[in-house]
Formats: structure tokens, sequence, C-alpha cells
């Protein structure tokens, strides 16, 4: 008799388990330890997350739950066993769903030992059962979850979630530890290969019929890597993968091999070339990284490490592919490349992440254009948003291209449903990150594209920024030397023009008069557009910055404004971050000027100010000096022209 104590977030739950043993367990202290795990592990399975149907021993799910079972010959990098966590589905069925986890790499000794001590590289402090919509494993996605509320499109099905513990992007074939591996244990792909031999003998992985295989970042470049390897082991089944921000690194940078991934941002300054991924050691070369002997084949003998680029090994992929993946992709620009994070960014910075922006377009849509995208069983899928993030994508995903998430449209993807007109979305071609979904967009290039649309000169671009300062300033643009600077690079960023977003906010304007007039003040203006959205999107209003730009340069700001949905999603603790959050400032200009502006908020759960309730806005003045603004109250508060205060 077990008791095991299940640990949540907001109790602890005993549950006694029964266990009727094998008088065997094996010949040897050891193998009756493994056995021992085994067991348990499959116990927990049994009461916590499973119950079996008498009429026909289907595997069902009770509860959200997913149990921990450890595999033999796996290893994490500290020598510790490896597994998967499992959650079966609420009926009879045959699809299942694979997830890698994420969690970026190791790249040395140091890096490498230091992080063989947390939960990403030993599963000594692994819980034996977790939530199916654990963010700390999932990045907030939820195609792990039994529940159809939250997973409309998987729920029935197996889910597998299998831990990141060996720092290899799940590629290393070194599972046991040598000198030359500083006495660490590389087995991502060993450890792939034994949990699916387990799934295929324990589970019944071999009946599957369609396979969802998953992960995002680190998670999706192992994606990349297994998916072929993964399909072979399942010939019956249709397998399909979708990786999401995993596409290390885009090639096609100007002066060098196609396949190289871009130099390192300090080498951009100077003019060098020098980047990640250029020889074996760069690429985990100590892990002996899996790649798919397509890719290995068809390169020189000895240079197999290329086919960790995955702009070289994308072409040699045969299973089908969803693409998911950032233009501007955050995790590569600054964690990998070396990308300052200052605001605003200066003129370098902005020549570079707008290079990255073009290499990522031409790299995946080239590829995808080639014949063996069109060779599969259904050609891969993209999406392929314009943001300056690393995560918003996945399943459901919040960032969208034409009113679509990630989600929604992988979902019709992997089902073959053909509701959707189309399965790759390349999202605007902008010289700079634009999408206003995105939580992270650059906010000087978000105001210039909603209110002068795409630019192919920099002259038209300066006659936009002279007619429409102050709402540029408003929109979040910091001073005019700022709009100079995006209008500059901005204007030879890409020679592609077949996509991009010619609509100026003058169509906006236009449509916004003939649905609601002229001369209203804030409030009547948001009211208005609210209740003509779909007028105003048919008329040309792009999207909610050009109505809050318009609406906000009223002469009368009304009595208490809302805002159209949020174009640019807060996530600020002292505000919920829903569209419910309104912040309205005027123009102001933090620097050489000093002027007063009216914020008007509308709290949630919050103390209010000026005698305003919970419910209703309340209005306040605020101050602007050379460095911060504060309230008149003499309350301190940081300025931000990000509208989080």
């Amino acid at each position: 008799v077990l008791t095991i104590v299940e640990y949540s977030r907001r109790r602890v739950r005993r549950q006694t388990i029964s266990v009727t043993f094998l008088k065997r367990l094996g010949s040897t202290e050891a193998a009756r330890a493994r056995m021992l795990s085994t067991l348990l592990a499959r116990a927990v399975i049994a009461t916590l997350v499973l119950a079996i149907s008498p009429a026909q021993g289907t595997i069902t799910q009770s509860t959200d739950s997913m149990a921990l079972v450890r595999v033999p010959n796996t290893s994490c990098l500290d020598g510790s066993t490896a597994g998967f966590y499992y959650g079966g589905p609420s009926s009879a069925s045959t699809a299942w769903v694979i997830v890698l986890e994420g969690g970026g790499a190791c790249f040395d000794q140091a890096s490498c030992a230091a992080r063989s001590l947390t939960v990403l590289g030993s599963s000594t402090n692994w819980s034996a059962v977790v939530d199916a919509r654990d963010n700390s494993l999932l990045n907030n996605s939820t195609i792990a979850s039994a529940d159809p509320a939250v997973n409309p499109d998987f729920h029935n099905a197996h889910h597998v979630v299998i831990p990141y513990c060996t720092g290899d992007v799940h590629t290393g074939q070194r599972r046991h530890a040598t000198s030359s591996t500083w006495g660490l244990h590389f087995s991502g792909h060993t450890n792939l290969v034994a949990i699916v031999a387990d799934l295929i003998a324990s589970f019944s992985l071999g009946n599957a019929t369609d396979v969802l295989f998953t992960g995002t970042s680190a998670g999706g470049k192992g994606v990349f890597n297994n998916v072929d390897w993964l399909q072979g082991q399942l010939p019956s089944a249709f397998v399909a993968g979708a990786p999401v921000s995993g596409w290390f690194f885009p090639g096609h940078w100007p002066g060098q091999p196609s396949e190289n991934p871009p130099p390192y941002y300090q080498a951009f300054l100077v003019g060098a070339n020098f980047g990640p991924g250029r020889d074996a050691a760069g690429s985990l070369g100590f892990a002996d990284p899996y790649a798919p002997p397509g890719c290995v084949t068809a390169i020189p003998v000895g240079e197999s490490y290329k086919c960790q680029s995955i702009s070289l090994l994308y072409p040699h992929i045969r299973a089908p592919l969803f693409i998911e993946e950032m233009q501007f992709d955050t995790n590569q620009l600054v964690v990998q490349l070396g990308l300052p994070t200052t605001t605003p960014l200066v003129a370098d910075q902005l020549r570079y992440v707008r290079q990255f922006g073009l290499s990522m377009r031409q790299s995946i849509a080239q590829l995808l254009g080639s014949g063996s995208s069109q060779l599969k069983a259904i050609p891969d899928g993209v999406f392929l948003p314009s943001c300056l993030d690393h995560f918003g994508m996945g399943y459901p995903g919040y960032v969208q291209i034409d009113g679509r998430t990630s989600g929604e449209v992988m979902a019709d993807w992997f089902w073959r449903r053909g509701t959707l007109p189309s399965h790759r979305l390349f999202g605007a071609s902008s010289p700079l990150p634009s999408n206003p979904t995105c939580v992270n967009p650059a906010p000087c290039v978000s105001a210039l594209v909603a209110v002068c649309g795409a630019w192919n000169t920099t002259t038209d671009c300066s006659q936009c920024v002279n007619n429409n300062a102050l709402m540029l300033l408003s929109g979040g643009c910091s001073t005019i030397d700022e709009m100079t600077t995006v209008c500059n690079v901005g204007a030879t960023a890409s020679p592609q023009t077949t996509n991009r977003q010619t609509t100026t906010i003058d169509a906006c304007n236009t449509a916004l008069e003939a649905a609601c007039g002229v001369g209203l003040n804030t409030t009547d203006c948001y009211t208005c557009a609210l209740a003509n959205a779909d007028a105003l999107s048919a008329g040309g209003c792009r999207n909610a910055i050009q109505v809050q730009l318009l609406c906000d340069s009223a002469e009368d700001p009304g009595t208490s404004p809302q805002r159209p949905p949020a174009a640019i999603p807060t996530s600020s603790g002292n505000f919920n971050a829903t569209p419910t959050v309104s912040v309205l400032l005027a123009a102001a200009v933090c620097g050489s000027f000093v002027i007063a502006v009216v914020a008007t908020y509308r709290w949630i759960n919050r103390a209010p100010f000026a005698g305003g309730s919970e419910t209703d806005p309340s209005t306040v003045a605020i101050s602007i000096d050379s460095d911060a603004c504060v309230f008149l109250d003499d309350a301190p508060v940081t300025f931000s022209k990000s509208t989080e205060i």
C-alpha cells in the first residue's frame, strides 16, 4: 500500500494506491529497483489519471492530470533516468499528440554543468503528476489537455509530454558520460528512441493512425531533427510535425552561403560573417547530434554538423510540417546573436533586425516553394507573423494573421479539413515588426505602418511624419529622430512588395467619418467604432491601432472613453491583461518639454486613484519631466510609452 501525495497549485491531496506485485521482480537489486519504479509509475497512472472501461478495456482519462513514467535506458545530463508524462483520451482513440519540451541549450562545460543541477538537466525533482496545462512544460499551450473547452481539436488524443533534460535540443546520441562530454550525458535523441519503444510496447502507440509531433523553441528544433525518424517507427500512421519557434537559424544572409546562420551582431557591425553553427563545436558536436540520413548523405563527408542548420536540413525532411516561426525571433536575435536590447533601437540595431527578418522570410518562403514540400502526404504549411517575439504561437496561440491564430490554422491543416482558404500565412513583409497582435511589437514601427502604410522611399515616409507627428508621438514614437531613423531603415529594407500593406490611415479616416460623422469627441468616437467595426474594416481600417489614433486625436476627449479591442495586449501585474484595460495618453514627449497630460484608466481589482470606483474609469493628471512622470498626488510611478504604468 503506497501513499501518494499530489501537490497542485491550491491543494494537497492524498491518494492511497494498492499495488499487487509479482513475486519475482528480477534477479538483481538493480533490476528489482527498475521494475519497481516502472510498476509504481504505472500504478500512479492507473489510479490518478486513468480509468479502465469494463466493456472494452479502453483507457480513459478522468482528470486533466498527467503522470510521469520513467523509462529504462534513458539519461538526463546528470545521469538520472528520463521519461515522459502521459494522459489518456476520454474515449477510444488512435490519435496521438507528442510534445517535446523547450528550454534553450548548453554549449560548453560550464553552462552544461550548471544546467545539470536544474530540472532542465536532472529528473531528480520532477513531479510525479503534472497538470496538462502546466506552463513550465508547455509554454501556455493547451494541446495536452483533455478538456474540449480549451483543446477542441486534440482533447480526445493520447497526450505525451517529454520533459527536456539533456541540453542538446533533443538530438544528442551520447548516453554514456565520458571525459569528452565532461562527465555528462547528452542523449536527447537516444532518450526519444527508448521512449517511443516504451510507448509502442506498453501504450499501443503502434496502433496510432494520426500523430502530431510538436514542440516550442528547443522542442521545435527537436521536431525538425526527429520527425522523419518518428515517421519511420510508425509506418502505418499519418505523422506530421508542428515545430514552433524552432527554425534555428534563417539562411540567405547577404555575402555568405545560403545555409549559413546570420553573423553575430558584433560581427555584423564590422562587416564580418562570423556566427553560430559554422563548425562542429558550434553545432553541439560534443553531443553527437542526430540528423536525418537524407541530409547527412547529401553533404560532404565530415560536414554533417551543417545539418543542424534548419535552412540546410529542411529540404531533406520527408514528413509533413506546419512551420510556426516569428519573422523577428527574439531568442535568436538577442540570446543567440547578441543584439543589445536598448530602447529605442539605434540605426545599426534596426538594420540588423531588418536584415534578419528579410533572411527569415526568404529562407522559409524559398524552401516552401521547392518541390520537396509538394511531394509529401500533404503540402507543408507555415505561419510567419511579423513579430519581435519568441512566443505567442503554438496551440491555441494568440498572435493572428488575417484574423486567425496559428493553432486554428495548424489544426485545420493536420486534420486535412480544408475549411480554410490557405495553410500558408506569411504575414506582412514589412521591413520591421508590425503585427499589432504581438505582445512586443516595435511601437514606433507599428504606429508608422498604421498611419503611413508601407513606404518605398525615405521621402514618402518623412512627408507622412511631418503631416502626422503628434499622432505618431501618441501612438508609440518617442521622438522625431526615432521616426526618421525608422523611415531611413525601412525604405531600403525589402525588395518584396507584393504582400506589403499599403492602406494608409486616410482610408480609415474616411470610413470612420462615413460611419460616425465628424466632430465626435473621443468617447463617442470609440462607441461608434465598436458598433460599426465590420463597416470600418470593410472601409479601409486595417487594425485597431488606426481607429485608436483617430479617436485619440479628437479635440474633446469626452467623459469616459472606451477603446476598441486592444491591438497590443498588456501584461502589467497592476492591470488585468485583457482588452478591458484602457490607457489613453495625450501626445507627450518626455525629455525636452514639460507638459501636462490626462490619463484615463479602467482599473481591475485595484484601489482607484482620484476617487473613482473599481469598475468606472478614474481620471488623474500626470506631470511630465525630463526623466519620469508622477501623479499629481505625489504617488510615484514609472512612465513608459508602451502604455504600461
